[in-house]
């Protein structure tokens, strides 16, 4: 019988310890510099009715009917000129998974550099 409890026990412990390690919310491992499993974009997305401070306007991150970027300068705190502003992704935490050890989807990643 008592045999019997202790494998029980052992079992129990190994079971937890496996749901543990599988359940990490950490996610270290990489491979050339890329995350082995998709996690959330950390960047969040600003409204377009925000304003940046006078002076610091940017180049909108916009794509014209040309093809290529917008040359435009904006004050929208989300990046994009009142042309393009229906390009602009929705404000909040942005939705797109990525494996870019910054966190950063490559839409954002492109940006931060």
């Amino acid at each position: 019988m008592i045999k019997h409890t202790l494998l029980i026990s052992l079992i129990c412990c190994l079971f937890l310890f496996v749901g543990c390690s599988e359940n990490s919310t950490e996610n270290t491992d990489f491979i050339d510099g890329q995350l082995l499993h998709p996690i959330q974009c950390k960047a969040i997305n600003l409204d377009c009715e925000e304003r940046l401070e006078v002076g610091s306007s940017i180049q909108c991150r916009g794509i014209a009917s040309h093809g290529n970027r917008c040359g435009s300068n904006t004050l929208n705190a989300c990046g994009y000129c009142v042309h393009h502003t229906n390009q602009a992704p929705p404000a909040g935490q942005c939705l797109n998974q990525t494996k870019n050890a910054s966190g950063l989807c490559d839409y954002h990643k492109e940006f931060a550099e």
